[in-house]
């Protein structure tokens, strides 16, 4: 679909001269809209009053050059001696405002927010657009427009705010003082404001009369700068094996770093651990807020405080906590060791021999390819395709997930794909799409097994809903985004079927299962760290079309379940679907997306819609948040979103077997959009179950 939305996450700003550039390159702005005037209301973030001048409630006042205060007063605040409280706190006469201006890239302000020419806002969805007007978008119904798209009242702006943290592309809108980040992975400062694209990054460790080069790595704690990297204030650089210091000098600092746990000059001593989820902190070690801990424990920790720790004055929840005024669980069990301990359990499930129907074979020894036997390739539904090698990506205490990419016979080519889930009482289910054969093979106790195909799809109809509007008014994100043990950022899905497509599918939790592997092996291969966890099932009574008007009630129709299980999304299924429109529909982006389970490959596509993207970008527009495909041999290579018939979102950054990119920088980088949206689609319910282990 032609509308979507992309993540931006509002982040202070690296480079601490960046809020001044940001400020001052927001305020000098052409004046259009209502307000005729270039000059900014006095009053405002843009342009605070002073201490001694007269105020009426509502007006912006700053404390020299540090806090900003709202005005609960009218009056001279010199004169009746109404002081500013203490940075952080609010008195009778003034509402603490924080230390960043509101309305700037590092600070965008809501869509209902004041605007003033010039300021920054955020959309739900995470998409910043510059106000060409003054007063409020909600009041004056004045929408945003489409991502990458300007209208009358607003310029679209990008979707990150141009730091270290969260840079920008190079073909993004820029600033002075912006940070963007080449596809080689190199950091650089823009020295102009306009169209990135329009000009070139230099060399690697040169400038040019646009940009800085600010090397390698963003000087985070995440991706800290070496001892030797060129520096800015506030950059965290690392020695090659461990201790973590603070740069205080813009430019290559040369200064020798202290002994650890020490400060000089030049440095400050920041920790021994990176704090984050691959690199847990220990107890004792200096807390910072949001940093991780946990290396002294099995489970991941986010601290809520900065300060000294220990485990007598800052202990650890416990068991029966979630959190405490120290610290928020985050993820449990992250010494376990998946695979190894799945391997054991294994071998002493064995699934029954699959009886072989001599006429149809549409049977598969799912019992052998699990455990190995030899005997297993029979089956007209693997044919012309290479053994299996079935993968364990999930174990609970009844079931356990399997995947494996359909490799062709001849040259190996990845040529569709296999879930199978089976289960502790010796059945299973298994979706496969591989070339000629798509569909669903259940097995039962017996030995029994039924092929359900895949009903009739068409992936390139008219399947996504436009969510802008809705995302100007509302914003999607209330709670913080979820992690695995390793730090991959995880949605919690709630699965919601009718009583009829329940029946149909056999086992809801099983094929939930399924379907979420659908999706994660496809992310998987894109080399995106985002997985989907199933978290519940809801079934109800009457089954529903697939329908616009259904996908319009899906946030009613599982409001129990979305409440009971922290549901991040919700995808639906529903079976005989009749009155239904498409195979499957989806928010784009959104929360929600809708499936007919005859069509048990739809939900990775709906889900890529969720995610905000398109199908194929058949005019070749500059837009990356598009599906991908190449023809060979009269066969499409298609991606989730344009075609569908392999495990892929459109990424340049993996070839396919003839060394061709599956997708484009410019035109095809639904793995870009999947990293700059996900934490959005993370975060809107906060999880009851903390994630466990590692989601491979």
């Amino acid at each position: 679909m032609k509308q979507k939305f992309m993540l931006a996450a509002a982040l202070t700003l690296s480079v601490t001269s960046a809020i001044a550039d940001v400020v001052k390159e927001s305020v000098m702005q052409e004046t259009v809209g209502l307000r005729q005037s270039a000059a900014i209301t006095k009053g405002s973030f843009f342009n605070p009053k002073g201490w001694s001048e007269t105020s009426v409630p509502g007006d912006i006042h700053r404390s020299g050059n540090s806090a900003f205060f709202e005005s609960r007063f009218t009056g001279n605040a010199s004169r009746s001696g109404y002081f500013f409280p203490k940075n952080g706190q609010d008195n009778d006469y003034w509402f603490y405002r924080g230390t960043s201006p509101a309305g700037t890239y590092s600070a965008p302000l809501a869509w209902g927010a004041i605007a003033d020419i010039g300021s920054i806002h955020r959309s739900g969805s995470g998409a910043l657009y510059e106000s060409r007007f003054v007063g409020s978008a909600s009041k004056l119904v004045y929408y945003f427009p489409a991502v990458g798209q300007d209208n009358e009242r607003w310029f679209y702006r990008g979707t990150h705010p141009g730091t270290y943290a969260q840079p920008r592309s190079w073909d993004d809108y820029t600033f002075v003082g912006s940070i963007h980040r080449s596809d080689s992975g190199l950091f650089f400062e823009s020295k102009f404001k306009g169209a990135g694209a329009s000009v070139s990054f230099p060399s690697k460790g040169n400038n040019n009369t646009n940009w800085i080069y600010r090397g390698e790595h963003a000087g985070t704690f995440a991706d800290p700068k070496y001892w030797s990297d060129s520096s800015y204030v506030g950059a965290i650089h690392r020695t090659r094996t461990g201790p973590l210091y603070e740069s205080k000098i813009n430019g290559v600092n040369r200064g020798n770093f202290p002994p650890v746990g020490t400060n000089n000059s030049k440095w400050n001593f920041k920790g021994l651990h990176a704090g984050t989820y691959t690199e847990p902190q220990s107890l004792g070690e200096h807390a910072r807020v949001k940093a991780i801990f946990g290396r002294d424990a099995n489970a991941r920790y986010e601290s809520k405080f900065s300060g000294p720790t220990s485990l007598a004055e800052t202990p650890y929840p416990s068991e029966a906590e979630r959190e405490n005024q120290w610290w928020k669980l985050q993820a449990l069990k992250c010494d376990a060791n998946l695979k190894s301990a799945a391997s054991v359990r294994s071998t002493a499930r064995m699934l029954p021999v699959a009886p072989q129907d001599t006429s149809a074979r549409r049977t598969i020894d799912i019992g052998g390819l699990v455990s190995g036997r030899s005997a297993v390739m029979r089956s007209e539904l693997l044919a012309n395709v290479r053994r299996p090698n079935l993968e364990l990506t999930h174990q609970d205490e009844r079931y356990e997930v399997r995947s494996a990419n359909l490799l062709d016979s001849s040259k190996g080519h990845v040529v569709g794909e296999m879930i199978v889930v089976t289960r502790d009482d010796g059945t299973f289910v298994s979706v496969l799409n591989a070339p000629n054969h798509k569909g669903v093979l259940e097995g039962r106790a017996n030995g029994m097994q039924t092929w359900a195909p895949n009903g009739q799809d068409d992936f390139m109809g008219e399947d996504s809903i436009s969510q802008e509007q809705v995302s100007a008014r509302v914003s999607s994100v209330n709670s913080q985004a979820s992690y695995d043990c390793d730090g991959k950022l995880i949605v919690d899905v709630l699965a919601g079927f009718s009583e009829s497509s329940a029946a149909y599918v056999g086992d809801p939790h099983a094929f939930g299962l399924a379907q979420m592997e659908t999706a994660n092996l496809g992310l998987r291969n894109s080399k995106i760290d985002v997985r989907m966890r199933l978290v519940g099932i809801q079934i109800l009574k009457q089954d529903y079309g697939v329908t616009t008007e259904t996908l319009g009630k899906i946030s009613t129709l599982f409001s129990t379940g979305i409440t009971q299980y922290g549901a991040d999304m919700v995808a639906g299924f529903f079976y005989p679907a009749s009155g239904s429109t498409a195979g499957g529909l989806g928010y784009a982006p959104g929360r929600y997306n809708i499936n007919r389970a005859v069509q048990p490959t739809a939900f990775r596509h709906e889900l890529g819609h969720n995610a905000g993207g398109n199908h194929c970008n058949t005019s070749g527009t500059e837009n990356y948040r598009f599906g991908y495909e190449r023809i060979v041999n009269n066969r499409g290579r298609s991606t989730f979103l344009c075609g569908n018939n392999t495990s892929f979102y459109s990424t340049p950054l993996v070839l396919d077997e003839d060394g061709h990119p599956r997708g484009d920088a410019k035109t095809a980088d639904m793995a870009r959009q999947w990293r700059e949206h996900a934490p959005v689609m993370s975060s809107h319910m906060e999880a009851v179950t903390p994630v466990s282990g590692v989601i491979p």
